[in-house]
């Protein structure tokens, strides 16, 4: 298969997770899961003119399988894809960035960012560089700041905790050059317990980011479904 390399943004620098491509059909085969080591918090800053991305991929082809050659890694507990072609290119702390100007690109950010909005430990700066600004950001992050202070106890450490319901499927809303709608589904692993989300993402400063509600839901729609029906499947065990 093609070797797969996850490099630790631990102490602070930027990391990315790349995949040399072969041109071995076999190398369409396995996927691997590998496990990202636990993020320290930081403090929230917006990315320096230094740290933007490099030029995006651009074209605007809806997926209709699940998209080629996904590496799926494990993020505190969020099984989460990623892609050579189609990003993350950069990652530190907790942050996951640099997407392609693409529908899957806009899929995985969906992935990427909505996992890491909930779950970050340093919650502050996936707000500043993977979340669209503006009134509702900014409630958002007033409620998780009084969350914070009026915990008892740290959070739970969930890095190894993967009973949660996982990335089963995907379908499109709707998607253009600068926004785009993309529906995921969920589930156990077992097929049971399926529910969907709608998530927006707008295309500002050279990436993807992900627009919230003003009551601090990452979501638009949130509703359980009965079959994956209408869903591409897109599962670790399912993507080449």
């Amino acid at each position: 298969m093609a070797a797969v390399t996850i490099i630790d943004g631990g102490d602070g620098g930027a990391a990315g997770a790349a995949a040399e491509q072969s041109t071995d059909p076999a190398d369409d085969m396995p996927i691997e899961i590998v496990t990202m080591a636990p993020p320290p918090t930081s403090a929230v800053q917006e990315l320096a003119p230094g740290l933007s991305c490099p030029q995006a991929t651009q074209n605007a082809e809806l997926p209709t399988a699940a998209p080629a050659k996904t590496v799926w890694t494990v993020y505190r507990g969020n099984i989460l894809p990623t892609s050579p072609v189609h990003g993350p290119t950069r990652a530190s702390g907790d942050v996951a960035r640099c997407f392609a100007h693409t529908p899957t690109g806009a899929l995985i950010a969906a992935a990427q960012i909505s996992a890491r909005y909930f779950s970050a430990p340093d919650w502050q700066s996936v707000m500043q560089q993977s979340v669209l600004p503006g009134p509702e950001r900014d409630d958002a992050a007033v409620m998780r700041q009084a969350m914070d202070q009026s915990r008892t106890a740290p959070p739970p450490d969930d890095t190894d905790d993967t009973d949660r319901l996982q990335i089963l499927g995907f379908k499109f809303a709707g998607y253009s050059a600068e926004t785009a709608s993309v529906q995921l589904l969920r589930g156990g692993f077992d097929g049971k317990d399926l529910v969907s989300a709608l998530y927006t993402l707008q295309w500002t400063g050279g990436d993807w980011r992900l627009k919230i509600q003003r009551d601090g839901a990452a979501e638009t729609m949130v509703q359980p479904e009965g079959t994956r029906t209408g869903f591409v499947d897109w599962t670790p065990g399912g993507s080449s």
